[in-house]
């Protein structure tokens, strides 16, 4: 709303900023959001890609490992099986989200319209890095703490 009329106005006649001046602060402040969300956006996919997808495929590849060693032992891995079971869906959904975030870096065309380019972090990439996000959180529950590549949650909050 910085450049609704009646705030033109006021800015304007108080001699605090022209209109000008006034537009150059709101493209100023659309660009410096839309490249915040972006270089976040990056992260998150290096993130995700690299640490928290392998990780989870490492725990999951032991699991598959326990499951087959638990049967030649002649025991039905119940509740072993059902946990590479969890863990293999969600590495499925991760995948996919993270080529989702991927597609949606990549489509960024950062026209000369900052107000399009900082709707399309809003809700696109955002969107995108949310499920990304949400289905690690959910991985983090699931895999060992000695496969997860960064400090969990309850890391953070008691032993810091």
């Amino acid at each position: 709303h910085l450049l609704d009329e009646k705030n033109v106005a006021l800015f304007s006649r108080q001699g605090i900023y022209s209109q000008a001046e006034l537009r150059s602060r709101y493209e100023i402040g659309l660009e410096y959001y839309a490249k915040a969300i972006n270089i976040e956006a990056e992260t998150c996919l290096m993130m995700a890609e690299r640490e928290i997808f392998p990780a989870c495929a490492k725990f999951a590849g032991e699991m598959g490992r326990v499951v087959r060693d638990i049967r030649e032992a002649g025991v039905e891995p119940v509740a072993e099986a059902r946990l590479l079971k969890f863990v293999t869906e969600r590495n499925v959904k991760l995948f996919d989200a993270i080529n989702n975030l991927r597609d949606s870096i990549l489509a960024t065309k950062h026209t000369e319209d900052a107000l399009e380019n900082a709707q399309y972090e809003r809700y696109i990439i955002i969107p995108a890095m949310a499920k990304v996000r949400e289905i690690a959180d959910d991985l983090e529950s699931l895999v060992g703490k000695e496969y997860w590549p960064f400090p969990t949650y309850d890391d953070l909050l008691f032993n810091v």
